[in-house]
């Protein structure tokens, strides 16, 4: 299993929420994670001599997204009061 801590993440949704900005959060937050897809998943330019890298980076992103709707999934099921 990974050990990667989301407390960041959670703590800085937390602030947004008490601030009434958890959706402009969502938003940019969104934002980011597509352009760094974008950035870090582009095809090799000779596919056939670098798609073992690629395809490691591919990998990862999936397990982090995995990761990511486990955290999100958890967090959701915690009350937190206001």
């Amino acid at each position: 299993m990974l050990d990667l801590s989301m407390t960041g993440l959670h703590r800085c949704s937390h602030i947004h929420k008490a601030l009434g900005q958890l959706d402009a959060f969502r938003g940019r937050y969104l934002e980011q994670r597509r352009l760094q897809i974008a950035a870090d998943l582009q095809p090799p330019p000779n596919f056939l001599e670098g798609y073992q890298a690629y395809l490691a980076q591919v990998k990862h992103w999936m397990l982090l997204g995995c990761v990511l709707l486990v955290a999100r999934s958890a967090v959701a099921c915690v009350h937190v009061p206001s």
